[in-house]
């Protein structure tokens, strides 16, 4: 093949141009969690607190109805596809009381918190991370026992163009 000048250099510029119209994929890093989430991550710093306040307290409000359908709404769905659908087979009660342990266990060594029987959390320190996402610590307690937990916020823009957030426990 014979290229002459011109098409060289026309060759190169649109190898340069293809190169720089590409955008690399944001990665996220849940503890050594390489699924990428299905919607664009939010920038965290436009997350407004009192939202992110708002979907807490909602949180802590669906936990002591013990009602895991109300629950899972506040947990992020790749999160769920993995814990509980593939990994658990879909044990829901064993899901929850990992995830409100937060990898504790009894003596007997089952988690150390069950999730119906949870009577209080006090909400802790919320922390930005690498500017990408935030923690949240908890202090979780039945009438038998506590724990001190901390979960991953993850932010991603809806259809709708609204931040929506999903908690992230533990990962097995």
């Amino acid at each position: 093949m014979n290229l002459n000048h011109s098409n060289t250099k026309f060759f190169f510029l649109l190898i340069a141009f293809a190169v720089l119209s590409c955008k690399a994929k944001p990665k996220t890093n849940v503890e050594n969690d390489t699924k990428a989430l299905q919607t664009p991550t939010a920038p965290v710093s436009n997350v407004s607190g009192v939202d992110l306040n708002k979907f807490l307290a909602n949180f802590e409000t669906a936990t002591l109805s013990h009602d895991p359908v109300q629950i899972k709404q506040f947990l992020n769905e790749d999160y769920i596809s993995e814990q509980h659908d593939k990994f658990l087979k879909k044990n829901t009660t064993l899901f929850f009381d990992e995830f409100y342990s937060g990898g504790e266990v009894n003596a007997s060594g089952h988690p150390k918190i069950e999730y119906t029987k949870i009577t209080s959390m006090e909400k802790g320190k919320t922390s930005l991370v690498s500017g990408k996402f935030l923690t949240v610590s908890y202090k979780v307690s039945t009438s038998t026992a506590s724990v001190n937990v901390v979960w991953t916020i993850m932010s991603a823009l809806g259809k709708d163009s609204k931040v929506k957030y999903g908690l992230y426990g533990k990962i097995n």
